[in-house]
């Protein structure tokens, strides 16, 4: 009897490609269980990081009649002391007033216009602080003058006083020459809040 080594080397082929599948597939589950395996630990986190959400969004009480009236009372203050749209000149007017009547030397004023509705993105600072309260519109006030101590320190009372809203966010002081009577550089830099749009 002949052999057909064709025959063989067919027979061959197939054994040798269905070993090559079936280890393919050993391989396969093997991989997927290790990942279904290592997937396990991360349902897990998810379950807990759920249960942690469920348990605090079930400890949240809503507020209490009072406190939405205390809330609607501050807001209602808030808003008295915004400065009222279109009265940034007067304001500024008021502040060249105060200096003069401080006898500051030297006086600069500049002024910024900021509108958080429009800035976009993640606000920080001051600028996160205002819009929390409802407060869109600021003008940043950056002053700078030569005073006595005194003189400085009844300034920034009198921009308190005017009544409106208002934030020192830095307050430099340098002692100059002891021989002038304005012994002290200052720059203020500070922000008037305004309610509707900035002008």
């Amino acid at each position: 009897m002949r052999i057909d080594l064709q025959f063989l080397k067919a027979i061959d082929r197939k054994t040798a490609l269905y070993a090559a599948v079936l280890l393919g597939s050993i391989a396969g589950t093997i991989g997927l269980t290790m990942a279904l395996a290592s997937t396990g630990d991360g349902l897990d986190q998810l379950r807990t990081e759920l249960t942690t959400a469920r348990n605090q969004a079930n400890s949240i009480r809503p507020p209490t009649l009072e406190e939405l009236a205390e809330w609607s009372a501050l807001a209602t203050r808030v808003d008295e002391r915004l400065l009222p749209d279109g009265e940034v000149t007067a304001f500024l007017g008021s502040v060249t007033r105060l200096a003069s009547q401080n006898r500051l030397e030297d006086f600069d004023l500049d002024t910024e216009e900021h509108d958080l509705a429009a800035a976009g993105g993640v606000l920080s600072g001051t600028d996160a602080l205002a819009a929390s309260i409802g407060v869109l519109h600021y003008t940043r006030l950056t002053v700078s003058f030569n005073a006595t101590y005194q003189g400085a320190a009844r300034f920034i009372d009198g921009i308190s006083r005017l009544g409106y809203l208002t934030s020192l966010t830095s307050v430099d002081l340098n002692r100059i020459s002891p021989e002038r009577e304005a012994n002290v550089s200052v720059t203020i830099d500070m922000n008037v809040y305004q309610d509707g749009n900035a002008s």
